[in-house]
């Protein structure tokens, strides 16, 4: 009798593999003599089946250009192919530059708007170009950063000759330059951007770099100089601001108008602290001036425009009217008068008198598309738009009229009104013609990479007996053979020898690559059918869908299937969701689904899923059933637990009827429930109980269906006497115990909380491994057993004796019997042993536990096979369940059955498995940064013993591991050399896996294995891909009241004109920042690497860093020591590395060395005079921790020789005298010996000086106002170092009067429950013996460590994230105050994990906070927190070292400890008095 299952079969799914069709939408019923019944094809494909290779189609082509897929071409059906995606535009004269590739392209504006304007390439980067300015005096002279050769720089190009691209800048910082910011009017000073160098919060700065040395002559013969001299560095020197982005200096160069910072996260309408707005300095101030902060909107990208005879600021802004206070809208182009420096700070002069006029209206003219960057023409005065991936112009006329316009508005009723009929026309498109050979376009071949490009791996049985490895690489997927040894692989010597099995792709096809994301892939095993074929169930994303929907396809995948989505043309339909049903589950879709949990059960009936609404999904496998429904899992379980499928775990039963599911509890504990799913043989999902399988008073998880030493002893009992009866048995050898980790075993591994940093408890991941029996009925038990417990050896043995002989006995009458091939067994036991067997039952009757041997008696006296032992059907070709006892009740009865193997030690594991046929138990075991595997192997039943093998390998760590679908094999993914290994899921198998400590058997050849990819195909795929997991990922399902759909088709169109992948970011940035949320961040993805990824070239670019800052000098020839920034002498290491700047006295003494101080001169590096360099760091490249010598004048610390010193004297003496330069007197420099740190240790030193100098302020201001203060400084919100500062400086001060918890410029994190919880301690009683007391350095007060003075927080602008929850706490619990600056204004949490396909995210803001005070958000969301005093910190006062905030800070806790005194409790008086006054008198 055949398997039910097999009376049920689809008559609409596609199973795709032979039949090529789009879809099956029209298959036929199969008849009733079909045998197979699992797939049947439309008979209408014979063509494709029989020409799969287009062989005799007419249109068949070479692939000549990158393809592009058919939801990405215009309405009409016809693909637009002009590329060129423009960025970053810059006009002076007509002269126009622009970015496009990534590289410099040079076009000039025609007379006509309407002829071609072709655009000609200037360079060829594999990084980028970035923010081009033409010099508005030299305009042959242009200059650009670029990442030639990895870390961005400062480069100069003459257009006049045909010369080297100068480098003008070596950066001292890891991030490099940050852009071109402009050129002075003087046309001799370039300004740029680029991350401070100096002692400070790390910040960004403007430099100012000098061309050319200048003359004692007059300016026309500088001008002449440079005009025909070769290009050099004269000066590289600060902007005296702290914190500027962006700015544009007046014409005589004594104001700088500038924006202070910008914010982080891609977000339109931003209302946060860090809103970019317009500020102005002017020299000899002794502050900067506020613009337009009024507006708590975008103020940012100043220009001077001069119209007719008046100054202009032009800028960017969001406003939607005229006024300070609106709210914000589009960004459009807007215009203020210019401020003189008398203006500026005149304070009568309020700058909210300031009238701004709009000279734009973007969106309404170009469908909602904001106006990105522009570019002023200085001679011309037209203006070049970047909206989109296009430039416009809006004429100088036009813009003339409408300032002219405005006053002539002054009588409307409503002057800020603009309508589009008033504005539209005025901006007309440039006709630019990139010519290009788009190479960045061409076919990339993609070296694979393990295990990092691996997403989903399982593995089967070929049908030509090999083993194969199914793999998701990168999007892709393929199949690969195991070899068994790969040292024992000859090479292919030719004439048909050795040849190697061959490796191949399952999709996409060469012409398709980058058109679908493969996301997991699982085998399906087919036990129902004897051929070749082999199916896999693979979650891709549709690429017929415009949104990069979710489907589930079933694919063919044995060596002989052709390619699916081998091009775009003909691409196969998913059985569930993408173009078919898919979309939101909001809508109706399928959502988007987990694919880490796409899990099939290892019949290969059933399969499950959970998606991104936290639902958990079961689908029959559409071959087993007549549709394509699947059924969604109750969200919570018998006993009230939710049960949510955002990060569940599921693992199937060998035979598909149940589902174990991990999950968290209420509580947030994770916990097992056990859901029954009905039988598979039915054909269909039939949800029963969902029970509840451990406590939620621990953690538990990593499921593994298995078995126990009794189970596979009678497993082994009943093979042999299955064959002895010729027969099968039916007694099911199915799973009979859920194996799990628990870690209800807590061991403190703090013992008391005394001590200093006050000690709290702690408990390492410590699980055990537990076992629950799924069967109690003693009927599903086989009668074969002796015993009524799985470990029934050991002191136990003597009860079972009797069970055991009488077994014994009847197996080897059994035994003696098979000599005898002639005869039946039970022939043979009915004459030979039936007296003995009958005599043996009599004796053995009384005893109930003798049950079962019963029953084997009764069947040899009836000479029949016992009917436990016997089955009347045909049994199932598929794994059978037992059906598992959950009991009536319920409570937690059943979970309470579980049992811990008591001879598996406690480990950090993170996950097990049971080999398939050995009781032995493998664990993956995660301790000191490394994973080992160890098997405990069992020894031989009845014993409970367990023997641990670990796996010691020679060279090779565990990197990762994976379980297939049947459980048959496990792989493991090994480093070094990118190691794939598949082992057998035997006890052999196992053997073998201790055995090969070199990694070299049953290793899965990936071996230079590449995929094939379009760029232009990926880049659609990767847009839609981004856009469907913000909507699934977002936390409002209503996506903030935003049409997305709409903003989807606003800059999909955009995404045909990206040609590098830097321009999908753009693209990606513009759509995500619709949500107006913060937190949404677009970085990573596979980006052209200008050294090719090489360590050796990486570092021998790498510039290493002295410790210090310096400036140029002409006069000592030489480079001036100005700074050499002071760490905290306290601490020799921080965070566990050495901090330290080379130049340092402390670095040096102990070398006999004495180190420089501010006012030396470095003048030569290893025997190089630095004045014959560009800059001093081109010759510390390649320098990191090597020793280098330096020749110095000791100018301030002092030179050796005592006639130096004179002649230094006298030089000075004279040159005061004369004022004039003496080249006869020279000083005679020093050797220095030192090593050069990385860049990124300098930064970190420079910030480590600011923290020791802040704190050090901090006290002494604390001291000269009489009292005391504690100061810890926070940078972030993550990880041990974070811990670690707290720790630094909490604890020694947690007794002083005062406490500032410094966050500003913290970038979040998640440690903010952990401080809050500290801070909140309170003393309620206190300590003190005869000699100690809390003034003594006694115990103190208990809560121990608990602070009991004043708290203030300093915040800023760049307070982000944690740092932003952490302030907001400290108000909401009453702990202190907030002074300082609003923050940044990231109220929602990200996880940071809905990546695309090549490794770049788009981040989604996927946690919302809430409290009833403020709200969804906390009141930070999008605004930051409002500090309790506001106080700025002027950037140029900062740039000149003062601190506002900490010096009000120290101004307020005076005040507040006079008003409320930190004091210490009285002693309470005299001791108690026990004595006793009791006079003796004779009685």
């Amino acid at each position: 009798q055949t398997s039910k299952t097999a009376a049920s079969t689809s008559s609409s799914i596609p199973v795709h593999g032979s039949d090529l069709t789009d879809t099956v939408s029209k298959q036929t019923q199969s008849d009733s003599s079909n045998k197979k019944g699992v797939i049947y094809y439309d008979s209408s494909v014979a063509l494709h089946t029989l020409n799969p290779f287009d062989l005799h189609e007419t249109d068949s082509t070479v692939l000549v250009s990158p393809p592009v897929v058919p939801s990405a071409l215009d309405n009409n059906g016809e693909d637009d192919v002009a590329l060129g995606y423009m960025m970053q535009p810059n006009i002076v004269n007509n002269t126009l530059l622009f970015i496009s590739e990534g590289d410099l392209y040079l076009s000039n504006i025609l007379a006509t708007s309407t002829s071609e304007m072709p655009a000609m390439k200037l360079t060829t980067t594999v990084g980028n170009v970035r923010t081009p300015r033409i010099n508005p005096v030299y305009p042959h002279l242009i200059a650009y950063t670029a990442t030639y050769t990895g870390r961005r720089e400062v480069y100069i190009m003459d257009l006049r000759k045909s010369t080297t691209t100068s480098r003008l800048t070596y950066w001292n910082h890891a991030y490099g330059v940050s852009s071109i910011v402009g050129w002075k009017d003087d046309g001799l000073t370039l300004v740029f951007a680029a991350q401070s160098t100096e002692v400070g919060l790390p910040d960004t700065r403007l430099y100012q770099l000098s061309l050319e040395q200048q003359p004692q002559g007059d300016d026309s013969t500088r001008r002449r100089r440079l005009s025909h001299g070769p290009l050099r560095v004269w000066q590289v020197e600060p902007v005296p601001l702290a914190q500027a982005m962006d700015g544009v200096f007046n014409q005589d160069n004594t104001c700088v108008y500038f924006v202070r910072f910008a914010q982080s996260s891609n977000t339109i309408r931003y209302v946060g602290g860090t809103a970019e707005s317009l500020w102005a300095w002017c020299r000899e101030r002794d502050s900067a001036v506020a613009l337009t902060t009024a507006y708590r909107g975008t103020d940012k990208q100043p220009s001077i425009v001069q119209v007719k005879e008046k100054k202009y600021l032009f800028f960017l802004s969001d406003r939607l009217k005229n006024v300070q206070n609106s709210e914000p809208g589009s960004m459009n182009l807007w215009a203020m008068p210019l401020l003189s420096e008398k203006d500026l700070y005149d304070a009568s002069n309020s700058t909210n008198k300031v009238k701004f006029t709009q000279l734009t209206q973007v969106s309404c003219e170009f469908d909602g598309k904001p106006l990105v960057e522009y570019s002023v023409d200085s001679i011309t005065g037209n203006v070049v738009l970047r909206i989109g991936a296009d430039l416009h112009l809006l004429k100088a006329q036009t813009i003339h009229d409408k300032l002219s316009n405005e006053n002539e508005k002054k009588n409307d009723k409503d002057p800020n009104k603009r309508t589009l009929k008033e504005t539209k026309g005025t901006i007309t498109k440039l006709p630019i013609t990139v010519y290009s050979d788009f190479h960045e376009q061409q076919e990339r071949l993609i070296p694979v990479s393990v295990p990092n490009d691996v997403t989903t791996v399982d593995v089967y049985q070929t049908a030509f007996g090999g083993t194969s490895a199914l793999l998701g690489l990168r999007g892709q997927l393929f199949v690969t053979p195991v070899i068994d040894e790969t040292e024992k692989v000859p090479e292919y010597a030719g004439a048909g020898m050795n040849l190697p099995r061959r490796r191949y792709r399952v999709a996409p096809g060469i012409g398709a690559g980058g058109s679908v994301r493969i996301q997991a892939a699982k085998y399906v095993p087919l036990l129902m059918e004897k051929d070749a074929r082999r199916l896999s169930l693979v979650l891709a994303t549709d690429p017929k869908s415009e949104t990069a929907e979710h489907g589930f396809y079933l694919l063919e995948t044995q060596s002989d299937a052709p390619q699916m989505f081998v091009d775009v043309k003909r691409l196969p339909d998913p059985f569930l969701g993408g173009s078919k049903n898919g979309g939101s589950v909001a809508d109706g879709g399928l959502g988007t689904v987990n694919a880490d949990s796409v899990s099939v059960s290892p019949c290969g009936r059933r399969f499950a899923w959970t998606d991104l609404d936290g639902r958990i999904c079961i689908m029959t496998m559409p071959m087993y059933q007549n549709d394509t429904k699947y059924q969604v899992l109750a969200q919570q379980n018998e006993q009230g637990q939710p049960m949510i499928g955002t990060e569940a775990d599921l693992s199937w039963s060998p035979g598909g009827r149940y589902l174990a599911i991990k999950h968290a509890a209420r509580n947030q504990f994770d916990v097992i429930s056990i859901a029954d799913i009905g039988d598979p043989e039915e054909g269909k999902v039939n949800v029963g109980r969902i029970v509840q399988a451990t406590s939620d008073r621990f953690n538990s998880g990593s499921m593994y269906w298995g078995r126990t030493p009794l189970d596979f002893n009678l497993k082994k009992q009943q093979e042999v006497l299955s064959q002895l009866l010729g027969k099968p048995l039916a007694w099911s050898d199915g799973a009979s115990v859920l194996y799990y980790l628990s870690d209800r075993d807590l061991v403190a591994d703090v013992k008391s909380p005394w001590g200093a940093r006050q000690p709290s408890p702690h408990f390492p991941k410590r699980f055990n491994v537990y076992a629950l029996p799924l069967v109690q009925d003693e009927e599903q038990r086989s009668p074969l057993s002796t015993t009524r417990g799985p470990f029934g050896g050991g002191g136990a043995s003597e009860l079972w004796v009797d069970n055991v002989l009488a077994l014994q006995q009847f197996l080897e009458a059994a035994a003696e019997q098979a000599k005898q091939p002639t005869r039946h067994l039970l022939e043979a036991a009915e004459k030979d042993t039936k007296r003995d067997v009958k005599k043996k039952k009599a004796d053995l009757s009384t005893s109930p536990e003798n049950e079962n041997i019963e029953k084997l008696s009764a069947g040899l006296e009836e000479d029949a096979t016992p009917e436990a032992l016997t089955d009347t059907e045909t049994p199932s070709p598929f794994p059978q369940d037992r059906e598992i006892d959950f009991g009536m009740s319920q409570d937690l009865s059943f979970a309470r059955r579980a049992y811990r193997l008591g001879n598996i030690p406690e480990g950090q594991y993170s996950a097990l498995f049971q080999p398939m046929d050995d009781p032995s138990i493998g664990v993956i075991e995660s301790a000191g940064g490394k994973s080992v595997i160890i098997i405990f192997s069992a020894a031989d039943f009845p014993s409970d013993a367990m023997e641990p093998l670990a796996v010691e390998l020679e060279t090779h760590q565990l990197a990762a591991f994976s379980f297939t679908t049947t459980r048959e094999y496990i792989v493991f993914f090994f480093s070094p050399g990118n190691v794939m290994k598949v082992v057998r899921n035997s006890a052999a198998g196992l053997v073998s896996l201790i055995q090969d400590k070199k990694v070299t058997k049953n290793i899965a050849d990936t071996n230079v294995l590449a995929l094939s990819v379009w760029p232009s195909l990926e880049y659609q795929q990767m847009y839609d891909d981004a856009w469907r997991m913000l909507r699934d990922y977002f936390y409002d399902s209503n996506m903030h009241g935003v049409d997305w759909p709409l903003i989807h088709s606003r800059y999909r169109q955009m995404v045909k004109r990206c040609a590098k992948r830097e321009e999908l970011d753009d693209v990606l940035k513009q759509m995500a920042a619709e949500l107006s949320a913060l937190h949404v961040f677009v970085y990573g993805g596979e980006y052209g690497s200008p050294l090719h990824d090489d360590k050796v070239l990486d570092f021998v670019h790498e510039t290493s860093s002295l410790g210090a800052t310096m400036m140029r000098s002409a006069e000592w020839k030489g480079y001036v020591v100005t700074s050499i920034p002071e760490r905290d002498p306290d601490f020799n290491l921080v965070d566990g590395k050495p901090l330290y700047s080379p130049l340092s006295n402390t670095t040096l003494e102990l070398t006999g060395q004495r180190g420089l101080q501010v006012g030396d001169v470095i003048v030569a590096i290893n025997g190089e005079s630095v004045m014959r360099v560009p800059d001093i760091y081109m010759l510390l490249r390649g320098q990191k921790g090597r020793s280098v010598r330096l020749d110095v004048l000791r100018l301030a610390s002092g030179t050796n020789t005592s006639s130096t010193r004179r002649i230094l004297d006298t030089k000075n003496e004279t040159k005061s005298k004369t004022n004039k330069k003496i080249d006869e007197i020279a000083l005679i420099p020093e050797p220095l010996v030192t090593v050069p740190i990385s860049l990124d240790n300098a930064a970190d030193l420079s910030y480590s000086a600011w923290e020791y100098k802040t704190r050090t302020r901090a006290h002494q201001l604390a001291q000269n106002a009489g009292f005391t203060v504690g100061y810890i400084h926070l940078r972030s919100m993550s990880g041990p170092n974070d811990i670690d500062s707290f720790f630094r400086d909490f604890y020694p001060n947690y007794n002083k009067q005062a406490l500032i918890v410094d966050v500003r410029h913290n970038r979040g994190g998640n440690i903010d429950s952990w401080l809050l919880d500290i801070l909140q301690r309170r003393a309620w009683m206190y300590w003190q013996s005869r000699t100690m007391n809390i003034t003594t350095g006694g115990l103190g007060w208990d809560e121990q460590f608990a602070f009991r003075g004043h708290l203030v927080v300093l915040i800023n602008e760049h307070t982000a994230s944690d740092g932003e929850g952490f302030s907001r706490g400290v108000v909401e619990l009453g702990l202190g105050k907030l002074i300082g600056k609003r923050t940044w204004g990231g109220g929602i949490w990200l996880s940071s994990d809905n990546h695309l396909v090549d490794g770049g995210i788009a981040t989604a803001p996927e946690v919302g906070t809430y409290n009833d005070k403020f709200g969804w958000g906390l009141g930070i969301e999008q605004m930051g927190v409002e500090p309790n005093v506001e106080v700025d910190n002027d950037p140029h006062k900062t740039f000149l070292g003062q601190d506002q905030q900490l010096e009000y800070a120290i101004q307020f806790l005076q005040k507040w400890i006079q008003e409320e005194p930190v004091v210490l409790p009285k002693n309470p008086g005299p001791h108690p008095d026990r004595s006793i006054d009791e006079s003796c008198s004779s009685v």
